[in-house]
């Protein structure tokens, strides 16, 4: 067992991965045998990830706030605390907050050669705004009723 303390790293989130502001506070980095990469994302309203595919895929677990998740041809999601969205080896992928809420996620990914992450475009605005009206829950975030 190890027990580590003190201060997490905390970072912007980097421009050619998100559009908005966002910090990242990475909690678990691989080393030695260790394959986990865990971070805390924290995302403001309209903040979000860029189209983006990883060979062996993650998983985002929503801790706080609301948000959206969409993969290359589906249906946007919206989400809440507690869901957990996996993102399937390969799939193209988008994720981010809620146009008028926070969201903060954990993500955990394995680790992999920086060449078996793809990272595309940005997310178009128009894209996220159909999205934001597509969702079923979309004029009143964070007064809805949970599906």
């Amino acid at each position: 067992m190890r027990v580590t303390t003190g201060t997490v790293a905390v970072s912007a989130g980097e421009p050619r991965r998100y559009t908005g502001p966002v910090m990242v506070e990475t909690i678990a980095i691989p080393s030695g045998s260790a394959e986990l990469l865990m971070q805390h994302v924290h995302l403001a309203p309209r903040a979000r990830t860029v189209w983006s595919r990883s060979a062996r895929g993650g998983t985002v677990t929503v801790v706080d706030g609301v948000g959206l998740c969409q993969r290359r041809g589906g249906q946007p999601e919206v989400v809440r605390p507690g869901d957990r969205v996996v993102f399937e080896p390969g799939e193209e992928h988008w994720y981010g907050a809620a146009p008028d809420r926070f969201l903060t996620c954990l993500l955990a990914v394995e680790r992999e050669p920086v060449a078996a992450v793809s990272l595309g475009q940005p997310v178009a605005e128009e894209t996220y705004a159909a999205a934001c009206a597509g969702s079923q829950e979309a004029t009143a975030f964070s007064a809805a009723p949970r599906r």
